[in-house]
């Protein structure tokens, strides 16, 4: 490496790592552990049992219709590592491997595929050359970064610590939550972006109460008429992370998120009670997120 790049690198791993350090004290996989101390043993059981079942012969983690996903497995695998339950990540890093020897990933699925890389250990040319399209994405569209696409970013930032993209990223105009209907999930990403970035969170607070249906809760839209296990678990995650005081609501969202277990599984509401990965998922995300 020339000298004016381990330079460069130095610079911007000294003004960006204090960023990836604050994520880390609020990151995902705590609040997965968290969780588990409001689950008791049978449904703790339940749910282990469950999520081996979502998993394919294939290793990847199935959609509703039962076919693997990278998207589902995404979901699969931070639940596995959350329950302890390691035997299932060969089959899962053979899958992930299998996929992304695959050309022609969109976006979704391609943050996808570099997050499953990072967390099982996948180092090849396919995921070099994939994280070669992110960080490129990252220099080259400034301007195409709304919260969800910045928040992914910032999720492969942190993984790979690419301190470089981290400090383009904290420059970027991704924040769009000025317009009153920006739904649940772009306030909550927005909010974790700029708790990453060492901004005030007040006024966040404020927007994500606002989807609060007083009832155990969150709508997606202000206007949506019933709760969704989504918009809960991610308006809770992000209240976590502003270090909002959540005693008040404790109580009513540990009723709405319980309504809607079955069986080991979560499924996303009340007008659908159909169980999968993606929601068994934000259910431990919403509890984490409710554990002190």
């Amino acid at each position: 490496m020339k000298l004016w790049e381990r330079l460069s690198n130095s610079f911007f791993k000294l003004v960006s790592s204090q960023r990836l350090k604050t994520f880390e004290t609020k990151r995902v996989e705590l609040m997965l552990g968290k969780s588990l101390k409001l689950i008791e043993n049978g449904p703790l059981n339940e749910l282990k049992k469950y999520v081996r079942g979502k998993q394919h012969q294939s290793g990847g983690f199935m959609d509703r219709a039962g076919n693997p996903d990278l998207y589902y497995t995404l979901f699969g695998c931070y639940l596995s590592e959350a329950l302890g339950l390691e035997e299932m990540m060969p089959g899962t890093r053979k899958y992930v491997e299998n996929e992304i020897s695959k050309n022609g990933l969109d976006q979704v699925h391609l943050y996808c595929a570099v997050i499953l890389a990072s967390k099982l250990d996948i180092r090849n040319k396919n995921v070099r050359n994939m994280l070669y399209r992110i960080r490129e994405g990252v220099c080259a569209e400034p301007d195409r970064h709304g919260e969800f696409r910045a928040f992914m970013s910032l999720l492969y930032c942190y993984y790979y610590r690419e301190y470089r993209s981290l400090y383009l990223l904290t420059k970027m105009p991704w924040e769009t939550t000025g317009s009153h209907t920006a739904p649940l999930p772009v306030v909550a990403a927005s909010a974790l972006l700029r708790h990453s970035f060492g901004k005030p969170l007040a006024e966040d607070v404020k927007k994500l109460l606002g989807f609060y249906n007083d009832n155990g809760g969150f709508k997606a839209t202000k206007e949506t008429p019933e709760p969704d296990l989504l918009s809960t678990a991610v308006g809770l995650y992000a209240l976590r992370v502003a270090d909002y005081d959540m005693r008040t609501i404790k109580p009513d969202c540990l009723n709405f998120i319980d309504s809607l277990y079955t069986d080991g599984g979560f499924g996303s509401g009340i007008l659908d009670r159909t169980t999968d990965i993606e929601y068994t998922f934000y259910g431990l995300l919403a509890l984490g997120s409710l554990t002190d």
